[in-house]
């Protein structure tokens, strides 16, 4: 299989659950590995087999659905005036960097922390 650089997968959204109080602001950080050259694509585990693919993520931002591609150790707002219960969107995909061995199917995990500030 041919995978041209820069390739990013179908898209698999998962959402996060907030409950706030009494802080309307809502900043969020990723922090995890990242591939080489890059500070937006979470590198997968080493038993992966390749070390040019890794994990994409997006933010939707709930009001204007805006893609965000959501940069390793950068904080950004996801809610400027929170309500009680409040639901963030992210999609996540597999992304191709381009080079290095070619690209074979089988298991794959790549981890990232998420840290909530209230400024």
């Amino acid at each position: 299989m041919t995978v041209r650089a820069g390739y990013v997968s179908a898209k698999q959204p998962f959402t996060i659950k907030l409950e706030c109080e009494h802080s309307p602001r809502v900043n969020v950080t990723f922090t995890g590995s990242t591939m080489a050259g890059t500070n937006d694509v979470i590198l997968l585990s080493q038993y992966s087999g390749n070390p040019n693919i890794g994990i994409q993520l997006k933010y939707i931002d709930n009001y204007s659905t805006n893609k965000i591609i959501v940069k390793n150790g950068t904080a950004f707002r996801v809610l400027q005036n929170a309500g009680t219960h409040e639901t963030l969107n992210f999609n996540s995909s597999y992304y191709y960097k381009g080079g290095g061995s070619p690209v074979s199917g089988g298991p794959v995990k790549a981890n990232a922390e998420f840290i909530f500030t209230y400024p």
